[in-house]
Order: structure tokens, then sequence, then C-alpha cells
């Protein structure tokens, strides 16, 4: 039996999975790692495997020489595409969403200090960063999609650091 998260999530488990793919490579490019150096461990972080869900488990690569944990998410929102969707909210710039739950699985996993979100975009090719504990200073808006209802935090594109920044501040 196929439940509501794999109903929601079935046809893009597939790009989940080239986001992780490509998150993995700019961290060992940005960081100057090897392969080796990050270690998988997010629940169906590089697998094909289909989740019930999801939310219990750590971020989804730990790399011991950062002291850190990067959870991965991804988007194939343009910036006006984005503005758009946020009018609804009454958000007045574009953002990129965390899903309230991939903050609460890395607090659960006790690393949200250590945690940092790596945002993937489809539509523009972008990939950046931010903390965890950056995430959770924005405002929590509820997102209704099939399959039920999501919250998630609406960070400000420009509040995102592109992979240079990232070094800079976390390595």
């Amino acid at each position: 039996m196929i439940t509501a998260f794999q109903q929601t999530y079935r046809g893009r488990w597939a790009e989940s999975n080239l986001c992780e793919e490509i998150a993995l490579r700019i961290l060992c490019l940005n960081f100057k790692l090897d392969p080796e150096d990050v270690i998988v461990t997010g629940k169906g972080a590089m697998t094909t495997e289909l989740l019930d869900d999801p939310l219990e488990s750590p971020p989804d690569f730990y790399v011991p020489k950062l002291n850190m944990w990067f959870e991965v998410t991804s988007s194939d929102l343009t910036k006006e595409e984005s503005l758009h969707r946020c009018s609804k909210h009454g958000l007045t710039l574009p953002h990129i969403f965390v899903r309230e739950g991939k903050v609460e699985a890395a607090k659960i996993s006790r690393a949200l200090s250590r945690t940092v979100f790596v945002s993937v975009n489809w539509a523009d090719g972008s990939v950046l960063f931010l903390p965890a504990l950056e995430v959770k200073k924005y405002r929590l808006v509820d997102w209704y999609e099939p399959g039920g209802r999501e919250r998630y935090y609406a960070v400000p594109w420009y509040e995102w650091w592109k992979p240079k920044l990232a070094k800079r501040r976390l390595g």
C-alpha cells in the first residue's frame, strides 16, 4: 500500500536523488573534499528506494572534517515563478521554501546548530546554502498540495549563500 508521502513524492524521487548527487559534487568541489570525506546519513539519501516518511531521519550528509551536516532541498521554480507563488501568501519577494519537517528532523537528530541546507534549483541551475538556524528565523507558511498540508519556512531568495560565500563562512 502506498502512503500519502509516497504518492506525493513518487514522481520526484529520481529528481531528488539527482539533486543529492549535485549537492555532493558541489560540497566536494567547494570545500575541497574527496567523496569518501562525505558520509551519506539520511534515510533515503542517494538511493532509489521510496521511503514511507523520512521525518525521523538525520540530514542527508555528514562531513566529519567540517563537523557539519548537510540536508538537500530542491525547487524547480524561477525567481519570477517563486514571486508569483509567494504573492498568494502575502510575500513580496521571491523565496526558497524549506519544509518544516526537515528542520525538525535536524533538531531531533541533535544536529540543528551544525546543519546546513543546500538548495538545488533545476530552473536556474543554482546551488545555494543556508544554515538551519538561519532558516528557523523565517516565517512558516502553510502549503496545500495533493496529499495534504505541509508547513514551510519561507526564506527570501537573497538570504541564501552562493557556494563561495558558504565556503568562507563555513569552511
